[in-house]
């Protein structure tokens, strides 16, 4: 799970734990009670809480009219409501344009890239999305990660900044994107409808369809401040602007938001920072604060650290139900096509280990994959071991070994573990944990080699899991656990 929402989700799948709550299905004033204080403490805004309550109560009475009630309705009427009030599930923009392919960004003959769904000119065949929020949010930053993002998509991407109160983010937005090989619009102009017109003229000369566009932090939103962002965009007419929040800032984050939605009309939200240590209520409150969706988040301070923002999975994985859908992109997208031989099912030496961890960081580390299994939040603390800052130490020690060494563990007795301990700036018993955990890691993937993966599958069909991942999934949720193993392993070998 992301950082921000490790609280939340921990707190929030412990509300419907059989036997660790009073919850069974009723929805009693002590359950919304329970359900309003783990949302303020997350910093949820007292608003935002009050309206997820009363939209809870309203969904409860429909299902209960229909006759349809069961034990794990509680539970499925917080997932909904967590998923309306994040965006929706009509995709990771949800709002008024969820849904609307022919307006997404996609290239001529190739199906649209959604979610989120971005606007698209139609007109001038460049899409202009502007970038605005306060001094230090990461709104330079972030241009050059939506830039690279666009670029994975398939597009052509350019960069250009309006920022002229401070040249030094001029420069690092130019840096960040020739570092990713995409044009950086570049001018000594600084009236806005001219610096624009220029920018569109290097848009088309470069063949570039879309065009990110920085502009400068504010520090107050005084009236000239305002005065200043209203003339700026009327002169770019832009077909998005997505408003930059910084996630450790809390609700100040949400009442910025506010104020530049009543300012320009903003048509998305930006999230940054949420591997930080804030509580998570952020992204709740600024969507219901602004009435605009949460499109991306940021996901950490590298070029790549930038993912679309998709409300049906942030509340699956805040309530334990997994994110399957986002395993198998991180699996089959962040893994190149060598990555995902069969050859490495089994550990054989140190050097099989080596690769497996460098999978395993590529990968966001043992918890992150974890936090997107069904009834598996609470073992990310188990796993810990193998985040990637224990991942990096344990490449070290790995890789001040000989050659002969890997080949040969069975070699590394108390002397060499000494000198490997030096070497990498560890301790002998940190070298006797590694050691440890390879044959712990060689024996469990011998293992399972010898499971019969068909039975297992069929088994999880037939609803045959733990009883406390039974009660995590909710009803039906086991059948589509399975269908999403088979995704896994039908479109990847690793």
């Amino acid at each position: 799970m992301l950082g921000m929402f490790d609280t939340l989700q921990q707190q929030l799948s412990g509300l419907f734990k059989r036997g660790t709550s009073s919850v069974r299905g009723d929805l009693s004033e002590q359950s919304l009670i329970a359900l309003r204080n783990i949302l303020l403490e997350a910093d949820v805004g007292l608003e935002a809480t009050k309206a997820i309550q009363e939209d809870i109560r309203v969904r409860f009475a429909s299902r209960a009219a229909e006759g349809r009630i069961s034990e794990s309705d509680f539970a499925d009427l917080v997932f909904a409501s967590l998923t309306d009030f994040l965006g929706g599930s009509g995709g990771g923009s949800g709002g008024e344009d969820a849904g609307a392919a022919d307006q997404s960004l996609a290239e001529p003959g190739q199906p649209p890239v959604l979610p989120p769904v971005l606007k698209t000119n139609r007109k001038t065949g460049i899409t202009k999305i502007m970038l605005v929020g306060l001094q230090g949010s990461g709104k330079t930053t972030t241009a050059g990660k939506l830039a690279w993002w666009m670029q994975k998509q398939g597009h052509h991407p350019m960069t250009v900044s309006f920022d002229f109160r401070r040249p030094a983010g001029m420069e690092q937005l130019q840096l960040l994107s020739t570092q990713q090989q995409i044009p950086a619009f570049s001018s000594p102009e600084q009236e806005p409808s001219a610096r624009q017109a220029a920018a569109l003229e290097f848009a088309r000369q470069h063949g570039c369809d879309t065009m990110i566009i920085d502009t400068a932090g504010r520090t107050t939103n005084s009236p000239e401040d305002i005065a200043e962002l209203k003339v700026l965009f009327d002169a770019v007419k832009p077909d998005e602007t997505l408003f930059v929040g910084d996630a450790l800032q809390g609700q100040e984050a949400v009442t910025t938001a506010r104020e530049f939605a009543q300012a320009v009309k903003l048509t998305g939200n930006i999230l940054t920072r949420i591997d930080g240590d804030s509580r998570g209520g952020a992204a709740i409150s600024m969507r219901f604060a602004t009435g605009r969706p949460i499109k991306f988040m940021g996901t950490s301070e590298k070029i790549d650290g930038i993912e679309p923002f998709y409300p049906e999975r942030i509340a699956s994985r805040l309530l334990d139900r997994g994110d399957m859908d986002s395993l198998i992109e991180r699996i089959t997208g962040d893994l190149e096509a060598t990555e995902l031989d069969e050859g490495d099912a089994v550990i054989n030496d140190l050097d099989g280990m080596r690769r497996h961890l460098g999978k395993l960081k590529k990968l966001g580390g043992a918890g992150a994959l974890l936090g997107m299994l069904p009834g598996m939040g609470a073992m990310r603390e188990k796993v810990k071991s193998f985040d990637n800052r224990a991942i990096d130490q344990q490449l070290a020690m790995i890789n001040s070994m000989t050659r002969h060494e890997r080949a040969n563990p069975d070699l590394i007795l108390a002397s060499r573990k000494k000198r490997i301990a030096n070497g990498s700036g560890v301790t002998v018993s940190d070298v006797n944990k590694l050691m440890k955990q390879y044959w712990v890691m060689q024996n469990t993937m011998q293992m399972m080699q010898n499971v019969d993966q068909e039975k297992l599958m069929g088994q999880v069909a037939d609803g045959q899991l733990p009883a406390d991942i039974m009660q995590s999934l909710g009803k039906g949720s086991a059948r589509k656990a399975a269908k999403s193993l088979k995704r896994i392993k039908k479109t990847s070998r690793w």
